[in-house]
């Protein structure tokens, strides 16, 4: 059944937005006319229309890999993925010390062979004093999705204090602030951020004010998040940004906004990290507007865009909220039982320690077993 837009004006000037089934328009024309509004517009909704298209190559691998996947499991640090992630970056130099390994053993030259097992040998050395910064990073996230703060802020230390890129070092005290302020000190926050202030506005203005806003998200101050992303926004209105101000009103500001913002972007312009977000604001959107048909297929949308991400522990803390908003939808559904398969202990762990208001308001009162209703970050 083909689903349809409108928008209605009422006589005092107030704006109606809605969706609704085709078969059911001229019940519902004559009941907003009945109601006061006039000058209703129907329309074909783009975005419902675009969906249909994309569920037809929707499956539920992602969701079996995610029913599947420990995150906690995942968080252990792993000496053989350090050591393995070490010799990617220096494969270069590793393949010259074994040739020069191999050439000695087969030319049966005996300095050859010292030569190179010495220099493997000093890489392996290297390694053990100095961990790459990718293995490191990597493992700021794990520690920061789980909560583990003072592990997050030692490992940060530890890599402040190696040789990096500007772009780097501002990342790290993105990271440093939003731990800060999660701990009740915004205005420390924003001095540790502000002091790439200079190099991250002539970069990317957008990228500041994301910044700046997630500090404020932190502190549960969604009118001065709104702010922040707003200015990005209008500091960069490109696709990205964009799906950020939308997920933003989805769920703290003007639902209307947010559908406005949303339907500007063109999917094939986003990154893939980016897109998990796009659909997790649609059916964020759908659900709001009580078209929970479409928000699930939304959600879905979003839960398949996650495998390729599920190794990546940046990513960690937005699919388990993600997977949240999705239980919420389930349990409104009366599917709780599916909800129970994805809702494992490391994604719960996750979703009580990071979850918004908006967010926990809604599982601690479906789920009120598993999901903690007061905030961690406090």
């Amino acid at each position: 059944m083909k689903t349809l837009s409108y928008k209605a004006i009422h006589k005092n000037g107030t704006v109606k937005i809605g969706y609704i089934k085709e078969k059911d328009t001229k019940k519902v024309l004559k009941e907003l006319e009945k109601n006061g509004y006039s000058e209703i517009d129907i329309i074909n909704d783009k975005l419902i229309g675009n969906i249909r298209e994309e569920l037809k190559d929707l499956d539920d691998t992602a969701l079996k890999y995610l029913v599947k996947h420990d995150l906690e499991k995942s968080a252990k640090e792993s000496v053989f993925e350090s050591l393995k992630e070490y010799f990617a970056t220096h494969k270069n130099s590793l393949s010259i010390f074994l040739l020069i390994l191999f050439f000695g053993l087969i030319v049966k030259n005996y300095w050859a062979v010292g030569a190179g097992l010495f220099l493997i040998g000093a890489l392996f050395i290297f390694w053990i004093l100095s961990p790459n910064y990718e293995y490191v990073y990597k493992n700021i996230h794990k520690n920061l999705a789980f909560g583990n703060y003072l592990n997050a802020l030692e490992l940060i230390n530890r890599l402040e204090r190696k040789k990096l890129k500007n772009s780097q070092k501002a990342d790290l005290a993105r990271l440093k602030a939003n731990i800060v302020a999660c701990r009740g000190h915004l205005g420390y926050a924003i001095l540790i951020l502000d002091s790439y202030k200079k190099f991250l506005l002539e970069g990317s203005p957008a990228l500041y004010y994301s910044f700046r806003a997630m500090l404020y998200l932190n502190r549960r101050d969604y009118k001065e998040f709104l702010k922040q992303i707003q200015k990005a926004y209008e500091s960069d209105p490109k696709a990205v940004v964009a799906v950020d101000l939308a997920l933003a009103h989805s769920k703290f500001g003007n639902i209307n906004y947010a559908k406005e913002i949303i339907e500007t972007i063109d999917i094939d312009e986003l990154p893939k990290y980016a897109k998990f977000a796009y659909y997790l604001a649609l059916g964020n959107i759908a659900y709001v507007m009580q078209l929970k048909d479409d928000a699930l297929s939304y959600y879905k949308l979003m839960l398949n865009c996650t495998k390729e991400h599920i190794n990546n522990p940046a990513m960690w803390i937005y699919i388990a909220l993600g997977i949240g908003h999705y239980a919420v939808l389930l349990a409104d559904l009366n599917r709780k039982d599916e909800a129970d398969e994805i809702l494992k202990d490391s994604i719960v762990k996750i979703i009580n320690i990071h979850a918004d208001d908006y967010l926990r308001g809604k599982l601690t009162k479906r789920y009120p077993d598993i999901f903690d209703p007061s905030p961690r970050c406090k």
